[in-house]
């Protein structure tokens, strides 16, 4: 039986993030998305600081890399990181500065 906790999304996080923190592994991905309704858009569902997802509590799909994050405080959050530089189509990096 699954046993559903909440936890809070933090900053930057994506639900990605959320089942490695709380998993140990993305391939718990599926498992979050299916306790959560607002996430049946699938993998790229948007999720917000604050938002509250429901974790099944009793699956940990890789136990090694869990422990290691919870001891060391390690919180995965790859989303937006705003302003990254040049990245357009001109491949070089000048950073679109014309200087003479």
């Amino acid at each position: 039986m699954t046993k559903v906790i909440t936890v809070l999304a933090k900053p930057n996080q994506t639900i990605w993030d959320v089942a490695l923190e709380q998993h140990g592994s993305i391939l718990s991905i599926f498992a979050v998305i299916d306790l959560n309704e607002e996430m049946r858009e699938g993998v790229n569902s948007d999720i917000v600081e604050g938002m509250e997802i429901g974790i099944d509590s009793d699956l940990i799909v890789d136990e090694e890399v869990k422990e290691y994050y919870d001891q060391k405080g390690i919180v995965p959050a790859g989303g937006e990181f705003g302003y990254l530089g040049d990245f357009n189509n001109d491949f070089n990096n000048n950073f679109n500065n014309n200087f003479k």
